[in-house]
């Protein structure tokens, strides 16, 4: 039985087929740390396009260099994560237990980290953050006036859609 594997939970593609007889037969990976050095840190969007220019350029090479045929896998594995759409928002907010009752609560993301009264970060599927939230310089403010900046609209399409049924 082979079995094609591909991993793109982050910021790496890879593409690997195995054999359950022979073993491994090829493997690549691509990286993206020269892709997200400038921002010193993962973005997201940026590493979801980079993963669907390189997923087939990958598999194909690895089909090569392994002599099979796409009809000769008998199966697929593959990452289901990390289960959101959004990366590294960071929010100054008012009222920081407020806001975690939010995002937490109604929306479903998990509290990844806390640090006391004053910021706390967020996630979908056990990434480290996509959301960060702080009181630095905010505490106790008030809604900006009309015509003023601010966040007025955000979307965010979480795994766990089907809780919004609920509410």
């Amino acid at each position: 039985m082979i079995v094609l594997g591909i991993e793109s939970s982050c910021d790496e593609t890879g593409v690997a087929l195995y054999d359950s007889g022979a073993g491994l037969l090829g493997h690549l990976l691509h990286s993206q740390v020269e892709l997200h050095g400038p921002y010193g840190g993962v973005v997201p969007e940026l590493a979801s396009r980079d993963h669907v220019r390189k997923a087939l350029p990958l598999l194909r090479q690895v089909l090569d260099e392994a002599h099979c045929e796409p009809g000769d896998i008998d199966g697929v594995a593959y990452t289901a994560g990390p289960g959101m759409s959004i990366g590294h928002t960071h929010l100054k907010v008012s009222d920081l237990d407020r806001a975690i009752s939010f995002y937490r609560d109604v929306i479903g993301l998990d509290v990844m980290q806390h640090y006391g009264d004053q910021a706390a970060f967020l996630s979908a599927g056990g990434y480290h953050h996509h959301i960060g939230l702080n009181t630095w310089e905010s505490r106790g403010g008030t809604p900006p006036p009309k015509h003023h900046t601010g966040l007025y609209h955000t979307a965010q399409i979480p795994a766990g859609r089907l809780r919004f049924s609920s509410i």
